[in-house]
């Protein structure tokens, strides 16, 4: 699920990508577009690599909380 933060970037940054586009024409108001993209795209990039570092984080708990209840399930005779 996409937070708050997520949402508005990924839709500030879809809005200034399409500024670029339907600007082409016109340099000075595309460079514009693009200076102002940039920290949103950044604080994007940052936030996708956090995310996903966080799903990988999950994932690797999830193995170990399985090993641990294997090794609880086994029995020293």
């Amino acid at each position: 699920m996409m937070s708050n933060d997520e949402l508005y970037l990924r839709e500030k940054v879809a809005f200034l990508q399409e500024m670029i586009k339907k600007h082409s024409y016109n340099d000075s108001l595309c460079a514009k577009f693009r200076e102002e993209l940039r920290p949103f795209q950044a604080q994007l990039d940052e936030l996708m690599a956090y995310k996903e570092k966080q799903n990988s984080l999950a994932a690797i708990m999830r193995q170990a909380k399985e090993a641990l209840a294997d090794l609880r399930n086994m029995k020293v005779g």
